[in-house]
């Protein structure tokens, strides 16, 4: 949410501040998205947890996703430096070639829009939001003022048409240093035996987790993402 999730490089913004996340996290990502297409409102909820180690080159997401009231479980695994991406979906696993390098600071194009605090008094977290576009889309993104911890990201998604066909809200939560349990990046063996297939273009932290989910559950949103899949149903 994700992650999430633009190909960010390690960049430094026009007032001279780069702002990258921690090397190693793991936290709550709550998500909200919102469609309407072919004259129905889809609804997806869903809550993840996150661990993501850049030194490793590794970020695991296991979500519980709503879909217009369906529940589906899912979780993806990114390998950076084998370049492949795992997703299982209820005991199915589907393997890519990954696309994309390591998620890691806001991109250099991005504008400062607010400086501001959550909380009063002594409880105070002083916090910055970036604005910036993603192809089409439009990305709001709050983080804290020292160390960019993510706290929320807004999305507006379009068409290449410009046209709006989404709203995404991410709100962080939980966040702590480290990985407590570095199996978690452990390839599961229903995922070793499958063949790898392309995949394109993959966005950013959470985008790549958002647009993944959208993709393979909805089918609603033409986001030029994953195409091609070898899968191994083992349910």
């Amino acid at each position: 949410m994700l992650l999430y999730m633009l190909v960010l490089g390690l960049v430094t913004l026009e007032y001279g501040e780069p702002c990258c996340v921690p090397d190693a996290m793991e936290g709550v990502a709550e998500m909200v998205f919102s469609t309407t297409m072919h004259g129905m409102l889809r609804l997806v909820k869903g809550r993840a947890m996150v661990h993501l180690n850049l030194t490793l080159g590794m970020m695991e997401i296991e979500a519980e996703i709503s879909v217009n009231g369906h529940e589906t479980n899912i979780t993806v695994i990114y390998d950076y430096n084998q370049e492949i991406q795992y997703t299982i979906i209820n005991g199915s696993c589907t393997k890519f070639v990954l696309n994309a390098t390591i998620p890691k600071c806001i991109p250099e194009n991005a504008t400062l829009v607010e400086e501001t605090f959550l909380g009063a008094g002594s409880e105070q977290v002083p916090v910055k939001t970036y604005t910036f576009m993603i192809a089409n889309d439009d990305v709001y993104f709050t983080v804290t003022s020292s160390g960019c911890v993510p706290i929320l990201m807004d999305l507006s998604l379009h068409l290449a048409t410009k046209q709006a066909v989404g709203i995404e809200v991410v709100k962080f939560s939980g966040i702590t240093m480290g990985v407590k349990d570095p199996s978690i990046f452990d390839i599961p063996s229903i995922c070793q035996s499958l063949y790898l297939r392309c995949v394109f273009g993959i966005f950013a932290i959470l985008m790549l987790l958002l647009n993944n989910l959208i993709s393979r559950l909805m089918d609603v949103v033409s986001v030029p993402n994953h195409k091609g899949v070898g899968s191994n149903p083992n349910i």
